[in-house]
């Protein structure tokens, strides 16, 4: 029998049983898309896992370290362990002080933690100094850069973070400031610049007074007003916009009050310019690969404590 024969066979043979024919067509199309439907279900909770890691940049935080020693501070810096038995050289620089006209202050980082501050500290000659710092700051720039020579780290953002008010002309907004590494848009890569850039190594070697402000902020001090090119004040300093980050992945949105966008971003050295600080109080690393993370993890632990306490 021939091809065009059998084929004569079935059609006829279908068109005699419609109900059944079209019935079997029916079963068939329903199980064809059931069976689609759920690849493409499953195609796209991984994508969104996979966009979900991505956003989260695969970081580890290497955050503050602290030991107990036998000492009469009991729980002390490590630092500052080590400069109570080798104390820095006091050196003096003139002050203005309406009172004294000029008077002369030990010159120290003001986050080391055995300095004796009998003087006003940069936060309140500045201002805002009801904001504050968030956490006890104990690493060091050194520490990020010995990071960054280890086995399977990717980047690596030093930070110093701490609440301030951002002002613009009336308005002023109570906001969540970090000073970061030029590379952090490297590490989050869930954002896109609605305007403008990240500011960039030079402007970060230079401790330049640029802002990069997240769409919260922007929108809370400048509305539907282009913020590029604007000066905001911080401490009562001028900071010139310089970039608008906000959230490209729906699974990182922009609410008010997150720690991402309603926030703004200027180079850690300009923060430690303007309030005379040393010390660092996050590190923020990536891996180069999700599987190297645990490695990375013990090596960065193994790390500090042998700068810190070696």
């Amino acid at each position: 029998m021939t091809v065009q024969s059998s084929l004569r066979i079935s059609l006829r043979a279908l068109s005699r049983n419609k109900l059944q024919t079209g019935l079997t067509m029916l079963g068939m199309t329903i199980g064809v898309a059931t069976v689609l439907t759920m690849i493409s279900v499953g195609t796209g909770a991984e994508t969104a896992i996979e966009d979900q890691i991505r956003a989260a940049g695969m970081n580890l935080t290497a955050g503050n370290y602290k030991v107990k020693t036998e000492d009469d501070f009991g729980v002390v810096e490590p630092e500052a362990y080590h400069h109570k038995q080798h104390p820095p050289p006091i050196m003096r620089i003139p002050v203005w002080n309406p009172a004294e006209e000029v008077r002369l202050i030990p010159v120290h980082a003001e986050d080391d933690p055995l300095a004796v501050h009998d003087h006003p500290t940069a936060r309140q000659r500045l201002g805002d100094s009801e904001a504050g710092l968030g956490s006890a700051a104990t690493l060091t720039s050194g520490d990020a850069n010995a990071i960054r020579k280890l086995r399977g780290v990717q980047f690596v953002s030093e930070g110093v973070h701490q609440n301030v008010h951002a002002v613009f002309g009336d308005k002023r907004w109570f906001t969540r400031l970090h000073g970061d590494d030029y590379s952090l848009p490297k590490i989050r890569r869930a954002w896109v610049f609605k305007r403008g850039r990240f500011y960039k190594a030079s402007e970060e070697k230079n401790s330049k007074q640029v802002v990069v402000l997240g769409s919260v902020v922007a929108e809370k001090l400048f509305g539907t007003v282009n913020p590029m090119g604007k000066t905001i004040t911080i401490w009562k300093q001028p900071f010139d916009v310089i970039g608008v980050v906000d959230s490209g992945s729906w699974m990182v949105p922009a609410t008010m009050g997150d720690d991402q966008f309603d926030a703004i971003y200027v180079p850690f050295t300009t923060i430690h310019r303007l309030l005379n600080l040393s010390k660092l109080n996050g590190i923020t690393i990536t891996c180069s690969s999700t599987g190297e993370v645990t490695s990375v993890s013990n090596a960065v632990t193994a790390l500090l404590k042998s700068r810190n306490y070696g």
